[in-house]
């Protein structure tokens, strides 16, 4: 694997709760209420922003999952998702996600962005 797929792999393992930061990651629930919050409200922005930034990692690893050995493209499989999306699409994404799996709200909100992107636009 070269430096930039270590380097994906790392930060996406990072982001999806393997480095425990102190204070506690923020959960689905969470991350839905802001979501959910008036249109252009600090709440929206940040949902927006937070969604973008997960999306992003992962929209890279998709990206990525071309370049790799079929080995390393298994590990990245399970953290990408491929598809030409934009911001919004992503946040419906997670919202339409997340209403439909109450019984993960208590996930932490990155595996939740990650899971309902995964679902969405699954990678080959």
């Amino acid at each position: 694997m070269n430096k930039l797929g270590l380097w994906i792999v790392v930060a996406a393992m990072q982001i999806a709760g393997g480095a425990k930061a102190d204070p506690p990651l923020m959960n689905v629930q969470q991350l839905l209420d802001a979501c959910n919050s008036p249109m252009g409200s600090p709440g929206t922005i940040y949902c927006a922003a937070y969604i973008s930034g997960v999306g992003g990692v992962i929209e890279t690893n998709g990206i990525a999952l071309s370049r790799f050995t079929p080995r390393d493209a298994n590990v990245l499989k399970t953290i990408s998702a491929c598809g030409d999306t934009t911001v919004g699409a992503s946040v419906q994404a997670f919202k339409n996600w997340a209403q439909a799996h109450p019984e993960l709200w208590t996930q932490d909100a990155p595996s939740g962005v990650m899971m309902a992107l995964r679902q969405t636009w699954p990678c080959p």
